[in-house]
């Protein structure tokens, strides 16, 4: 009987972890922020990161279109126009003028997410440790 007692425990933790409702950490993508967009009723074409990101918002919230997603079928010189704007090549005013981006989600400490949050044509309207979202005015 002693030696079944850590057995036990073991079977405990292991269904812990495997069975848990997922997280952000776990998932690595922004949960929360698009658990906020849906509660506040926030919709709209949305900027965000083309990794797992876009994927994950394109599923958790279908009436937030994304600009770009990790689906190879973008020509080369649109997820150019991406980098660039990510990057700080190409200002992200022209963009998203012309393809209508209304809601920015993409991780806090990047250029963009400073750049956007010294606009006055864009409202921070949510922040965590994983991401920001922006909201056009």
């Amino acid at each position: 009987v002693a030696l079944l007692l850590p057995l036990a425990a073991f079977l405990i933790k292991l269904k812990s972890s495997v069975y848990s409702t997922p997280t952000q950490q776990s998932l690595r993508v922004p949960v929360q922020a698009v658990k906020y967009l849906k509660e506040s009723r926030i919709t709209g074409n949305t900027f965000t990161a083309p990794n797992i990101w876009g994927g994950y918002v394109l599923w958790a919230a279908p009436n937030n279109p994304v600009y770009i997603d990790g689906r190879d079928v973008y020509p080369d010189t649109f997820v150019k126009e991406f980098v660039d704007i990510t990057s700080g090549r190409e200002d992200w005013r022209g963009p998203f003028a012309r393809r209508g981006v209304q809601i920015v989600l993409i991780e806090p400490q990047t250029l963009l997410a400073r750049q956007l949050g010294e606009s006055r044509e864009w409202e921070k309207v949510y922040e965590d440790e994983m991401s920001v979202v922006f909201k056009a005015r």
